[in-house]
């Protein structure tokens, strides 16, 4: 049954048995390979801050892709409302968004999507401005938990001076993101601040198709769950890829490799000869990868005063430990320069979780991990970036109970989960050309969660 038809059937359910719980709007999402088009058609309305600096170039864009910009305002709804905030620098400028949203946030669409695109406040900026740049971080959450009952999403894109005032700089680091973020890919990400900065250089063009021909990609943990999503997706926009799995997992390892036309490799990444065998299969198959993602993980769930030490060594064994041995190990003999580096946290890395210290403590360390390699790879113009998904609908939260579940669905802004294709999409956009603005970042796939900063 498809995730929609899913979806539906839940709805009944919940309207069958009159349960006070508030029916979600059935999220859309793209199948299928990236589209140059996917735009064409999107009604997109801009607004603009005194002195802002996109709004004319954007509007060019956009009207490239095929959106109609601008226009009927007093008839449409809008898929999308875009404000353009490069232009505030005061507290008082700040209004300008309280005007702009107050006119016209009730025409967005059900699953629409609104975008905040601010300049980032320099090291030695005043006080005031980074003040100002920090309100509008506040002021997109808070209008993210707003619209959320609605589907619709809300994210803060933050520009690097020389990107916001460089048209060139947009069309290579802006335009690629701004595109994913108004795209149904990016269906499940709300609340979140996108940094995009110059530390590594994109390439002359940047292509939305196709955007992952020629390349190899490693994913750990591949053979089931998001792995086995990342792999199929990135495998859509054209990478070879290697499922990466423990030997007891073949036979699903096995089905996902030979749906892409992938490879398998089966081992323990906690073995210590792992990371050796590893690299001495890419260089005897590939000679060298250009994306890493590092998936596999698990759980060993106790409080800290029943947890026994062998659990505690497990997880971060595997989740962090592993991951971070192999990782040096393809960063010093395998992975390709203008590579990408992905790791899997978990947004319980961010605020931490009752009966899961070992837990919370890898996938935290996954992200410290992730910033340290982005200042250590930029001069290879490597990213390096973490995922931190919130409640995924996957087969180990199937296994609890229905008000436990519906709880996780809940304290997102769209008061659903969300699906292992929205986490594997943002692995895919990170892994591609048009994520070069982002490094050193964590990308949270949770709807907009309560749960932690």
């Amino acid at each position: 049954m498809s995730d929609y038809l899913q979806g539906k059937r839940l709805q009944k359910i919940i309207k069958m048995l009159r349960l006070p719980i508030p029916t979600p709007v059935l999220l859309k999402r793209q199948d299928g390979a990236i589209q140059e088009d996917e735009l064409r058609g999107y009604k997109l309305l801009i607004g603009r801050s005194r002195g802002g600096l996109i709004a004319e170039p954007l509007e060019a864009w956009g009207k490239a892709q095929g959106m109609e910009i601008n226009t009927n305002l007093n008839r449409y709804k809008y898929n999308a409302l875009l404000w353009d905030a490069t232009g505030v620098e005061t507290v008082e400028d700040l209004v300008q968004g309280y005007d702009f949203f107050h006119e016209y946030i009730r025409r967005t669409m059900k699953g629409g999507r609104i975008l905040i695109v601010g300049k980032e406040a320099g090291a030695k900026s005043a006080a005031s401005l980074q003040a100002t740049v920090q309100a509008l971080e506040g002021f997109s959450r808070a209008l993210a938990k707003e619209v959320g009952g609605k589907g619709i999403t809300c994210q803060l894109i933050l520009l690097d001076a020389s990107v916001a005032e460089k048209e060139k700089e947009l069309g290579h680091k802006f335009y690629p993101s701004l595109h994913f973020l108004l795209s149904k890919r990016s269906a499940f990400i709300s609340g979140q601040v996108f940094r995009l900065s110059k530390a590594v250089k994109p390439l002359v063009q940047v292509p939305i198709a196709g955007a992952l021909k020629d390349k190899v990609a490693l994913v750990t943990g591949g053979a089931q769950g998001i792995g086995a999503a990342a792999a199929r997706t990135l495998a859509r926009e054209g990478a070879s890829v290697i499922v990466l799995d423990i030997p007891q997992a073949v036979d699903k390892a096995a089905t996902v490799a030979k749906e892409i036309g992938g490879k398998t490799l089966l081992l323990d990444i906690t073995d210590k000869e792992a990371p050796d065998k590893v690299v001495r299969y890419i260089q005897e198959h590939f000679e060298g990868i250009d994306i890493l993602v590092n998936n596999a993980g698990i759980t060993r769930d106790r409080t800290i005063a029943k947890m026994s030490k062998e659990y505690w060594r497990q997880a971060l064994n595997v989740n962090l430990d592993a991951t971070i041995r192999l990782t040096e190990a393809l960063i010093a003999n395998g992975l390709r320069d203008r590579g990408r580096v992905i790791g899997l946290s978990s947004i319980s890395g961010i605020a931490g979780n009752f009966g899961q210290t070992n837990y919370s403590a890898s996938k935290a360390g996954m992200i410290g991990y992730m910033e340290a390699l982005a200042k250590q790879l930029a001069g290879r113009q490597i990213t390096a970036n973490a995922i931190a998904p919130g409640f995924i609908e996957t087969k180990m939260t199937a296994n609890l109970p229905f008000f436990v579940k519906e709880g996780g669905r809940r304290l997102s802004n769209l008061k659903q989960g969300g699906l292992p294709q929205d986490v594997a999409e943002g692995i895919c956009f990170l892994a591609s050309p048009g994520g070069a603005g982002m490094t050193g970042q964590t990308l949270r796939i949770c709807g907009g969660s309560m749960i932690g900063a």
